[in-house]
């Protein structure tokens, strides 16, 4: 069959077109270092990169809650530790008033030394981190008690804490129910007991000095049983950590050995579409210098 002029220009404009596109892709996996710039490169490929950038997603968006976390729950263990050695401090406060022998004066400074340390308890059952008040429940939106005027109020928060996942059906709380710890089932909250203890002290009322202090055992029980719970949930992130950063690794490596082209073949691949191209060029140049005798021959 006689092969005319016009079909081996098309050729000739096809191996052009095919080297210069080879090229295009060999130089763009060179510079960018990937194999996979765009879905046609490898279809199933890409699949799979997006399957694998999905899980390294998952594990980043856990290893940020498991930071938020920690930084969170290391607030509310420091304010529940300085509660405890408030309170400490006010039942030695309040042991100190009981017997006889005790100046009126002296009275009225371990009564205002129970003040001040309810003040204290306030301060630290009002803690935040950023905007959130740790110990409101759900609702951290607002302080779990207010002072006006010397008496503290109710509980302002809700019974409902907030957890948050930090791994495949792992979570951790990282808010708390301040009624719980300053009240549970006693009829009046740790703050109305100080308040009454600080009377009691001051009117030299061993009954109520006692009653006080009694009430000072169970809020630190209460107490001592939230932090407890702080450091099981400081554990528990302790201890996904390296799960985590090992998923994490894990799917790094995967997402890289999916898209990331192999550099000394996408070189020797750049020098063979190089050569391919110049050889197309080559061949349509020479063709191109045909004149109508050649045919003829």
């Amino acid at each position: 069959m006689r092969v005319t002029f016009a079909q081996q220009f098309e050729d000739g404009l096809r191996n052009i077109n095919t080297a210069a596109s080879q090229l295009a892709d060999a130089q763009r996996r060179v510079s960018s270092g990937r194999r996979l710039n765009v879905a046609s490169d490898d279809p199933a490929g890409m699949t799979a990169a997006i399957d694998a950038r999905g899980s390294l997603a998952t594990t980043d968006a856990y290893q940020r809650a498991t930071d938020a976390a920690s930084s969170r729950l290391l607030v509310a263990d420091t304010a529940l530790n300085d509660i405890i050695n408030q309170i400490t401090a006010a039942k030695v406060t309040a042991t100190n008033a009981l017997g006889s022998g005790r100046s009126q004066t002296q009275l009225d400074a371990l009564a205002t030394e129970i003040l001040g340390i309810r003040d204290a308890v306030l301060g630290d059952m009002n803690t935040r981190f950023g905007s959130t008040y740790l110990f409101a429940g759900a609702d951290g939106g607002q302080p779990p008690f207010t002072e006006a005027a010397g008496v503290v109020s109710a509980y302002q928060g809700d019974a409902t804490t907030q957890s948050i996942d930090i791994a495949e059906g792992r979570e951790v709380q990282i808010t708390f129910d301040g009624s719980a710890i300053m009240q549970g089932s006693d009829a009046a909250h740790l703050f109305d007991e100080l308040t009454t203890l600080a009377t009691s002290i001051q009117a030299g009322n061993g009954t109520g000095i006692l009653a006080g202090i009694a009430a000072i055992d169970r809020a630190f029980d209460r107490t001592n049983f939230a932090q407890t719970r702080v450091g099981i949930a400081l554990k528990a992130l302790e201890d996904v950590q390296p799960h985590l950063d090992a998923s994490h690794l894990s799917s790094l490596t995967r997402v890289s050995s999916i898209e990331d082209a192999d550099m000394a073949k996408a070189i020797t691949d750049l020098s063979r579409a190089e050569t391919a191209q110049q050889s197309a060029l080559g061949a349509f140049a020479s063709m191109a210098r045909l004149t109508l005798m050649d045919y003829l021959r």
